[in-house]
Protein backbone atom coordinates (compact mmCIF):
# COMPACT_ATOMS: atom_id res chain seq x y z
CA UNK A 1 0.00 0.00 0.00
CA UNK A 2 1.33 3.42 -0.95
CA UNK A 3 0.51 6.00 1.71
CA UNK A 4 0.07 8.89 -0.73
CA UNK A 5 -1.90 7.10 -3.46
CA UNK A 6 -5.65 7.69 -3.75
CA UNK A 7 -8.22 6.83 -6.39
CA UNK A 8 -11.23 8.76 -7.56
CA UNK A 9 -14.15 7.44 -9.53
CA UNK A 10 -14.55 10.45 -11.78
CA UNK A 11 -13.76 8.99 -15.20
CA UNK A 12 -16.71 6.63 -15.11
CA UNK A 13 -18.97 9.26 -13.69
CA UNK A 14 -20.97 10.72 -15.55
CA UNK A 15 -19.76 9.39 -18.89
CA UNK A 16 -20.81 5.76 -18.49
CA UNK A 17 -24.44 6.13 -17.42
CA UNK A 18 -25.86 2.93 -15.94
CA UNK A 19 -22.47 1.20 -16.18
CA UNK A 20 -21.31 3.39 -13.29
CA UNK A 21 -22.87 0.87 -10.93
CA UNK A 22 -20.62 -1.96 -12.12
CA UNK A 23 -17.55 0.27 -12.13
CA UNK A 24 -18.26 1.35 -8.54
CA UNK A 25 -18.88 -2.24 -7.49
CA UNK A 26 -15.50 -3.30 -8.92
CA UNK A 27 -13.67 -0.34 -7.41
CA UNK A 28 -15.18 -1.06 -3.99
CA UNK A 29 -14.09 -4.68 -4.28
CA UNK A 30 -10.45 -3.79 -5.01
CA UNK A 31 -9.59 -0.43 -3.47
CA UNK A 32 -9.41 0.31 0.27
CA UNK A 33 -12.38 2.46 1.25
CA UNK A 34 -10.18 5.05 2.94
CA UNK A 35 -8.34 5.61 -0.38
CA UNK A 36 -11.40 6.34 -2.55
CA UNK A 37 -12.60 9.84 -3.41
CA UNK A 38 -15.78 11.01 -5.09
CA UNK A 39 -15.21 13.28 -8.08
CA UNK A 40 -17.62 14.36 -10.79
CA UNK A 41 -15.33 14.76 -13.81
CA UNK A 42 -17.96 17.25 -14.91
CA UNK A 43 -15.69 19.18 -17.22
CA UNK A 44 -17.45 21.86 -19.22
CA UNK A 45 -21.15 22.25 -18.68
CA UNK A 46 -22.54 22.37 -15.15
CA UNK A 47 -25.14 19.72 -15.89
CA UNK A 48 -22.37 17.10 -15.93
CA UNK A 49 -21.60 17.86 -12.27
CA UNK A 50 -25.28 17.38 -11.44
CA UNK A 51 -25.57 14.16 -13.45
CA UNK A 52 -22.42 12.76 -11.85
CA UNK A 53 -23.75 13.48 -8.35
CA UNK A 54 -27.12 11.88 -9.15
CA UNK A 55 -25.52 8.76 -10.62
CA UNK A 56 -23.02 8.40 -7.78
CA UNK A 57 -25.71 8.71 -5.11
CA UNK A 58 -28.05 6.34 -6.92
CA UNK A 59 -25.55 3.58 -7.57
CA UNK A 60 -23.52 3.75 -4.37
CA UNK A 61 -26.82 3.46 -2.46
CA UNK A 62 -27.91 0.45 -4.52
CA UNK A 63 -24.58 -1.27 -3.99
CA UNK A 64 -24.74 -0.61 -0.26
CA UNK A 65 -28.30 -1.96 -0.07
CA UNK A 66 -27.22 -5.11 -1.93
CA UNK A 67 -24.23 -5.66 0.34
CA UNK A 68 -26.25 -5.05 3.50
CA UNK A 69 -28.92 -7.48 2.25
CA UNK A 70 -26.21 -10.06 1.52
CA UNK A 71 -24.73 -9.62 5.00
CA UNK A 72 -21.40 -8.27 3.72
CA UNK A 73 -21.96 -4.96 5.53
CA UNK A 74 -24.27 -3.74 8.24
CA UNK A 75 -26.09 -0.41 7.93
CA UNK A 76 -23.46 1.45 9.99
CA UNK A 77 -20.63 0.13 7.82
CA UNK A 78 -22.49 1.14 4.65
CA UNK A 79 -23.01 4.68 5.97
CA UNK A 80 -19.38 4.96 7.05
CA UNK A 81 -18.06 3.82 3.65
CA UNK A 82 -20.38 6.12 1.70
CA UNK A 83 -19.54 9.10 3.93
CA UNK A 84 -15.82 8.37 3.56
CA UNK A 85 -15.95 8.23 -0.23
CA UNK A 86 -18.37 11.14 -0.62
CA UNK A 87 -16.48 13.61 1.58
CA UNK A 88 -14.54 12.42 4.63
CA UNK A 89 -11.54 11.02 2.72
CA UNK A 90 -11.12 14.26 0.75
CA UNK A 91 -11.51 16.33 3.92
CA UNK A 92 -8.77 14.31 5.59
CA UNK A 93 -6.48 14.28 2.53
CA UNK A 94 -6.72 18.02 1.93
CA UNK A 95 -6.79 19.04 5.60
CA UNK A 96 -10.35 20.37 5.46
CA UNK A 97 -11.73 18.51 8.46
Amino acid sequence: MHANVYMDVSLANPHMGAQVREVLRNVLAWCPFDKLLYASDGIGISELHYLAAVLFRRYIARIAIDWVSDGAWNANQAKRVIDAIAHANAERLYGLA
